[in-house]
């Protein structure tokens, strides 16, 4: 654990790749490491093994403690990523994935919908940076924000909207400042009990989370008073799925249901959004810096699209 704990808790997540084969050459495939005052932490460097471990329902919710910082919306957990009961997480999972494949998420829908904004992005691009240097995720990040937000709300941000690009730098600070230390230290803090949820927001990398929770709120409050009972969108689905849960233990019942919505889309929002604008960022960076790479796979492109629109179908048609 010393040859990974090191490099980790300075820092260096370059070393952190060296110290999960470290532990893997000397204890296995499977090893568990306990850790002071937390439950142990169990590494599986096995493909097969993992995928195993997943279907499992041991391996479903979140452990209950060392997260209260990020229930926004009261002492329980909302949402999906860090449900900490197994039958909560998986009325939440099951309904959300069932209605993101309804509501938008099916390889049609989405080609459609990628196609559209990714021809925003170009036609952004070609009006505005022709000959000039650009911030690739400046102009990344909205296209990619629309795709999810299209299939939750039927709607798109403009890359003007202030209050968009205000949410994706949020989501975006966050995930760039809460690094292994801060969050090391975030974990011990339910050894406090309830105060550690107030004492939380002195961290200044998670203050932010206060803005997209209103934010959320806000949008849930707008959508409630919209509604008309016809179901178009993931967040229409949401709502009329409240609106029919009159079990009160239920995740979608009353306030716990608008708060789980909010939650739910938040996640959505989150981990979508910055983990995709960030793989073709850096998937820009690599062809700029290889030429002969974006040679080859213009190359692709040219030879099996023919200057039509891609889809979901090309892909097995253009393995680079």
């Amino acid at each position: 654990m010393a040859k990974l704990a090191a490099p980790v808790l300075q820092g260096r997540f370059q070393e952190v790749l060296g110290g999960f084969q470290w532990i893997k050459k000397y204890y296995g495939e499977i090893v568990a490491a306990p850790v002071p005052l937390l439950k142990p932490w169990v590494f599986i460097s096995n493909y097969k093994y993992l995928k195993e471990a997943f279907r499992s329902s041991a391996c479903f919710g979140r452990p209950g403690q060392g997260f209260k910082f990020l229930y926004f919306f009261a002492k329980s957990p909302r949402g999906i990523v860090l449900q900490d009961n197994e039958s909560n997480w998986s009325e939440i999972r099951n309904f959300t994935f069932k209605k993101l494949k309804e509501h938008g998420t099916g390889k049609s829908a989405l080609d459609i919908i990628s196609a559209e904004e990714a021809s925003h992005l170009v036609e952004n691009i070609s009006n505005n940076f022709v000959n000039k240097p650009i911030f690739p995720e400046d102009l990344l990040s909205i296209p990619v924000l629309n795709v999810i937000w299209r299939v939750i709300s039927g709607k798109r941000f403009d890359v003007k909207d202030q209050e968009s690009l205000a949410v994706y730098k949020i989501i975006s600070d966050f995930f760039t400042a809460a690094d292994f230390k801060t969050l090391l230290c975030i974990s011990l803090l339910w050894i406090l009990g309830d105060i550690s949820t107030f004492l939380i927001f002195w961290v200044p990398s998670l203050k932010s989370l206060q803005t997209i929770r209103s934010y959320l709120i806000k949008y849930v409050d707008s959508s409630k008073a919209g509604f008309n009972g016809q179901v178009i969108t993931f967040t229409d689905a949401f709502l009329q799925k409240i609106g029919e849960t009159s079990n009160p233990n239920s995740m979608f019942f009353h306030q716990v249901g608008e708060e789980n919505l909010a939650a739910t889309v938040g996640e959505l929002l989150s981990v979508g959004s910055k983990s995709t604008s960030t793989t073709l960022h850096w998937i820009l960076m690599f062809l700029a810096a290889h030429p002969e790479k974006q040679a080859l796979l213009q190359k692709e492109v040219d030879m099996v699209l023919e200057g039509r629109t891609p889809t979901f179908d090309d892909k097995r048609l253009m393995p680079y």
